[in-house]
């Protein structure tokens, strides 16, 4: 659930990543995953990213999910700039998500719900994204991360689920 603010700020990640329980990236639109401003990204790492912020110099506007990795904001494997009608994700209403990734092809889909409409499940971004050991290494770590600049944003997972079927 985001929102509160007018044009958005800048958003979430949900990532994988294997740099450790400390690992941080920068605020603003980095969304404490890259190093915009010359910090330390979460360089092991697959994230997907619902941004309400449209920073300009890659983002396609204020209302996108891309899938993000090696700790980069600005350089996507995949990204959804026509999100569904009825889904903006800074109008504050509660949306559901859904990750989905099939280790026999590589496969990430992304689907989107939001509640508030009694929408249904709709997948909104499929993309190969490599074999998920090769990223993260040995250990991985799942989690969030969010961030804003000069905006006020609230940026509020009310409940969340990881699910690994061997």
């Amino acid at each position: 659930q985001l929102g509160g603010g007018t044009g958005g700020a800048d958003g979430f990640v949900f990532m994988l990543q294997g740099d450790g329980l400390n690992a941080l990236g920068d605020a603003g639109s980095a969304l404490g995953y890259d190093d915009l401003s010359g910090g330390t990204a979460i360089g092991n790492s697959l994230a997907v990213e619902f941004d309400n912020f449209d920073f300009g110099t890659w983002d396609p506007n204020r209302n996108h999910v891309s899938v993000l990795r090696d700790g980069s904001v600005s350089n996507a494997l995949a990204t959804q700039a026509t999100l569904p009608a009825g889904v903006d994700l800074n109008n504050g209403d509660e949306y559901r998500a859904w990750i989905e990734y099939d280790g026999s092809t590589n496969d990430l889909s992304v689907f989107i719900a939001n509640l508030d409409l009694a929408q249904t499940k709709t997948e909104i971004l499929a993309v190969n994204v490599g074999d998920l050991d090769g990223i993260l290494g040995d250990t991985a770590y799942a989690g969030f991360s969010a961030g804003n600049g000069g905006l006020t944003n609230a940026h509020e997972i009310l409940d969340w689920e990881l699910s690994i079927l061997i």
